[in-house]
């Protein structure tokens, strides 16, 4: 992981905003672990943001590109998670990026950790 700087609620707010900006598809993206924490303001700020999303299959390419890219422009570490890797805060707080991305057809999500990077 890079050394970029920590992430507070304002910083992660802003990535779900430009995040709902570049991906316009329907989609969710779930915040786990220690972002959970500081979005619901129980700790001040996290190392990185970790999510899980779910988009369709034909749009996943896009969203991973989207992602990617925010990651650079905002200088955030961004780490692909499920929300049961959190033993920390067992229920993922869902945020939708915009509401072009209210929902979307299930998909799974296998091995992407390594597309984030």
């Amino acid at each position: 992981m890079s050394m970029r700087p920590p992430v507070d609620r304002q910083r992660i707010i802003r990535f779900l905003q430009q995040l709902g900006q570049q991906y316009r598809k329907p989609g969710r993206v779930y915040l786990v672990g220690g972002t959970t924490l500081v979005f619901e303001g129980f700790r001040t700020q996290t190392l990185d943001i970790d999510l899980a999303f779910e988009v369709g299959d034909r749009d996943h390419g896009e969203f991973i590109r989207a992602v990617r890219s925010l990651k650079d422009e905002l200088a955030i570490n961004v780490e692909e998670a499920s929300p049961g890797d959190s033993s920390l805060c067992p229920k993922a707080t869902k945020a939708a990026p915009s509401s072009s991305t209210a929902l979307a057809a299930s998909t799974s999500i296998t091995s992407m950790s390594t597309a984030l990077h």
